[in-house]
């Protein structure tokens, strides 16, 4: 199934997945096949294939994130294998991987200079231009198994899986901090709304 997706224009997409593909979709050109609805009987979805697809980390695809000035996109692999692939003729351009471990996600900033990648218990910034491991911040106790990451301007939002966002300034390569404390805003309990999906595949 698929992990990720990403937009590179109004019309294409690329997805990456656990067979440990990356893919790239094309909403005006593919050939569409209409599939009967598994929710509605009455309906019926319109299928495509992908245009092309490639292998690029020998691993599932965690996360992806477009550089479309340059049309290339980053990939993160969960056991660290970061590659960046150039989208037009769909070939490797980097390949290494990261010295951390459990890595989930992965965004780029607005100006498309740095990646920013989430792990079990770190952030790291990648250089979008050289693809050089740039520094890595380790998480303070508490806050581990960081499922999101975000860029606004200077600012990464982390979204940790034990309920907590951090928010991380890369100019000064630490956390915000107020008063000597590392500001964080904590979740509580939430509400899931039993809806057909989840009485169907969550019993």
């Amino acid at each position: 199934w698929m992990f990720c997706s990403s937009w590179m224009s109004d019309d294409m997409l690329l997805s990456g997945s656990r067979d440990e593909h990356l893919c790239i979709w094309s909403m005006s050109t593919s050939k569409r096949v209409l599939q009967q609805s598994d929710y509605n009987e009455d309906t019926s979805l319109a299928m495509i294939s992908p245009l092309a697809s490639v292998n690029v980390t020998s691993d599932k695809i965690r996360d992806i994130a477009c550089r479309r000035q340059k049309q290339e996109v980053g990939v993160i692999s969960p056991s660290g294998r970061f590659a960046v692939v150039n989208i037009p003729t769909m070939r490797r351009t980097l390949f290494y991987t990261l010295p951390m471990s459990d890595h989930v996600c992965l965004a780029i900033d607005k100006d498309e200079r740095m990646y920013a990648v989430g792990s079990l218990h770190n952030i790291s910034v990648i250089d979008a231009k050289t693809g050089r491991l740039e520094w890595t911040l380790p998480l303070p106790p508490g806050c581990a198994n960081v499922r999101s990451v975000l860029f606004r301007d200077h600012t990464v939002a982390i979204g940790c899986g034990t309920g907590q966002v951090l928010f991380c300034d890369t100019r000064k390569r630490q956390l915000l901090t107020k008063d000597s404390e590392t500001v964080t805003l904590s979740a509580k309990g939430g509400y899931l709304r039993k809806d057909v999906m989840v009485e169907r595949y969550f019993p």
